[in-house]
């Protein structure tokens, strides 16, 4: 018998091309809590389809894929049959990749009385690339179960959880640099940002972290984080890796809320949004002791925000916008309202 890779491939190449494409559609369709994105999926060889597959699934991707051949029908390829990859064998496929490879790709060495797949020579072969563009390469943690941004803000999870065998990936499309004082009158800096995958899109605070770890633009990989309220929270434990160019096709139309569905937003949910300023109240006298009061609208609604201790810089007058991010959901006399934070971010435009 052969491994697991080996085998799906010769599987896969005994499908037409229109029994491959029902394949792709059926990948996408399975009832597993982990699916692999549409957008992994798309355009891929049989190579690649192979160490996607068991990238996402390891162990369970014959299992995966035995479903999928049942609704083909192709049931004259089950059952799949595999065993551990022999060393031999593995030096022989390692021989071949890099020979088809060429000149452009560094020649992968076998490591002497260690057990090589195609996925550990994957693996190296995403190393030599990402050093050659200067790139960290992603690695997945043992046990860590890769997770799309709209099945991330499905879970029910604790705000002081940190979440180690999650790993979220997406293209950072924005990000705003916030430098402020938290309540232990300490400094502190914080960018708010949005990250955004082939599913959705999340609201991002990174903590303490440097400008370069993350930039607007580029294709990250995290774990380590904390996620609650609708916002992943990153910090210094977190682990950010940058990935290639073009690893992730986001939404090409970022979903924007409205005021009306903001209020619709359960209590204690962070939000983001820029809408025009509507109301300003009268400047108390002593701005250390009372909120400032604007009313904001769009065309669905309008809504209250709340600024305890607002900066002198913030000069807000009607008919301007206030952009936000990382103000919070509130419940004030059966109203909805919008809470700023210390660490929000605000700008009159």
């Amino acid at each position: 018998m052969a491994s697991i890779q080996s085998t799906l491939l010769k599987v896969f190449e005994e499908l037409s091309d229109e029994e491959y494409a029902k394949l792709l559609f059926f990948l996408e369709e399975i009832p597993e809590k982990i699916k692999i994105p549409r957008g992994n999926l798309k355009n891929k060889s049989k190579v690649e389809l192979v160490q996607t597959v068991v990238g996402y699934y390891d162990k369970q991707a014959v299992k995966i894929v035995t479903e999928v051949l049942s609704e083909l029908p192709r049931r004259d390829l089950l059952p799949i049959k595999v065993s551990p990859l022999k060393r031999k064998n593995a030096q022989d496929l390692q021989q071949m990749s890099s020979t088809k490879k060429g000149k452009t790709e560094s020649k992968v060495k076998v490591v002497k009385g260690t057990k090589t797949s195609l996925r550990r020579l994957a693996l190296l072969q995403q190393k030599s690339r990402a050093k050659n563009q200067n790139i960290t390469p992603a690695v997945k943690k043992p046990g860590a179960q890769i997770i799309t941004l709209k099945e991330l803000k499905a879970l029910q999870l604790n705000e002081k959880d940190v979440q180690k065998n999650l790993i979220a990936k997406g293209k950072i499309i924005e990000k705003l640099t916030h430098n402020y004082i938290n309540a232990k009158k300490k400094k502190m800096k914080v960018f708010h940002a949005t990250i955004a995958d082939e599913t959705d899109t999340i609201q991002v605070k990174v903590y303490n972290r440097e400008q370069t770890e993350f930039c607007k633009g580029n294709n990250v990989h995290i774990t380590d984080f904390r996620f609650s309220d609708g916002v992943m929270t990153v910090t210094k434990v977190s682990q950010i890796t940058k990935l290639a160019k073009g690893m992730i096709k986001p939404l090409e139309d970022v979903p924007v809320l409205s005021v009306r569905e903001i209020k619709q937003k359960p209590e204690g949910t962070f939000v983001s949004g820029c809408f025009k300023i509507i109301k300003v109240s009268n400047a108390p006298k002593k701005k250390d002791a009372f909120p400032l009061y604007i009313t904001v609208a769009d065309h669905s609604d309008k809504i209250n925000v709340i600024i305890f201790n607002p900066s002198k810089t913030l000069t807000c007058e009607t008919g301007k916008e206030l952009k936000m991010m990382g103000v919070k959901v509130n419940v004030y006399k059966n109203e909805k309202q919008l809470l700023h934070q210390c660490d929000s971010y605000l700008k009159v435009l």
